[in-house]
C-alpha cells in the first residue's frame, strides 16, 4: 500500500536528504529556486554555464500561451494566486538572464528562451 511505501521510503532517506525553503545554491553552479503555488514544494532549478543559465521550469509553463498570458492560473494549482506570482517572477528571470529554459510540458524538445513582449512574455523554441 502507498502509505506503507511512503513510510519505508521516508525512513530510508532519513538523514540523507536536505530540504530548502529559500533560494539556495545546493551545489556549485546549481541553484534551488522555490516556485510555490502549483504543488507543495514545487521548485525550479537553475544550472549555471559559461554561455547562459539553464532553468528547468518543472510545472511552471504548461503551454506557450501561459507565457503570453502570465496572469492565467493553472486549473490544477493548489494555490492559483501564488502560482501566477511565481510564474511571473520566473518568466522575468528567464527573460532578463537570457536563460535556456527546459520544460517537459511543451512540445519536444521542450527547450527555448523567454522573451519580454510588452506586459507579457513569449516562448521562443530552440531550433536546430
Amino acid at each position: 500500500n502507498y502509505k506503507a511505501f511512503c513510510r519505508r521510503l521516508s525512513s530510508a532517506l532519513a538523514g540523507r536528504v536536505s530540504t530548502f525553503a529559500e533560494e539556495a545554491e545546493i551545489e556549485q553552479d546549481v541553484r534551488f529556486i522555490p516556485c510555490p503555488g502549483h504543488r507543495h514544494g514545487h521548485a525550479v532549478y537553475e544550472f549555471r554555464t559559461a554561455a547562459s543559465p539553464i532553468l528547468h521550469f518543472g510545472d511552471t509553463l504548461f503551454h506557450p500561451l501561459f507565457a503570453e498570458n502570465p496572469h492565467w492560473p493553472d486549473t490544477m494549482a493548489l494555490n492559483p494566486v501564488q502560482e501566477v506570482a511565481s510564474r511571473r517572477v520566473l518568466l522575468e528571470r528567464a527573460a532578463t538572464t537570457h536563460a535556456l529554459v527546459l520544460t517537459g510540458h511543451i512540445s519536444f524538445p521542450g527547450l527555448g528562451t523567454i522573451q519580454r513582449h510588452g506586459a507579457a512574455y513569449r516562448w521562443q523554441p530552440t531550433t536546430g
